[in-house]
C-alpha cells in the first residue's frame, strides 16, 4: 500500500504531535516553521509560472521528510493491532501487510485490515494509490491449491 508524502495535512500533523506525542513548545514551533511557509513553481525552459504556497506535504528529498511522514502515519499500528494474524512493515509512505494463510479466515482478516487502513487514511487526509496497491499470495503450489 502506498500513500503520497505530498498529501500530508500539516494542521492535522501538528495537532497529532501535540495530542499524541506530547510535543509542545520550541520543538512544536520548530516543526511548524519547517513545514509551513513553503512554495513551489513550475519552470519549463525559460518560462516560469507564478509560485503557489504548499499547504500539504513534507519536503521530499529531505532527511526529515520520511521521518515526519512516519510519525504522521504511526497510528496505523493501532488500526492493524486488532487483526491478530496480520503483520506489517512501514517506512515513510510505504505500508506492507502480510499474514500466513494458515486459517480459513486469513484472507478475510487481511482484507478487513486493509479496509480499516483505507478508512484511516481517508479520515486523515491521505490517499491510497490503487495503482500501487496489490495483493500477492506466496506459497508452495500445494498450499496455494488448498
Amino acid at each position: 500500500m502506498l500513500t503520497a508524502i505530498d498529501t500530508l495535512d500539516k494542521l492535522t500533523f501538528l495537532r497529532q504531535l501535540d495530542h499524541t506525542f506530547g510535543i509542545r513548545g520550541t520543538s512544536h514551533k520548530w516543526t511548524d516553521s519547517y513545514l509551513n511557509g513553503r512554495s513551489q513553481y513550475v519552470r519549463v525552459g525559460e518560462s516560469v509560472l507564478s509560485s503557489v504556497n504548499c499547504n500539504y506535504g513534507v519536503l521530499q528529498g529531505s532527511v526529515l521528510g520520511p521521518l515526519l511522514f512516519t510519525i504522521y502515519t504511526s497510528p496505523i499500528v493501532s488500526v492493524i493491532a486488532p487483526f491478530r494474524n496480520v503483520h506489517h512493515a512501514q517506512y515513510a509512505d510505504h505500508t506492507q501487510l502480510y499474514n500466513a494463510l494458515s486459517t480459513d479466515g486469513a484472507l478475510t482478516a487481511i482484507n478487513d485490515c486493509f479496509q480499516s487502513i483505507h478508512r484511516w487514511l481517508d479520515a486523515n487526509g491521505l490517499c491510497l494509490n490503487p495503482d500501487k496497491s496489490e495483493a500477492i499470495v506466496i506459497g508452495t503450489s500445494g498450499r496455494q491449491r488448498s
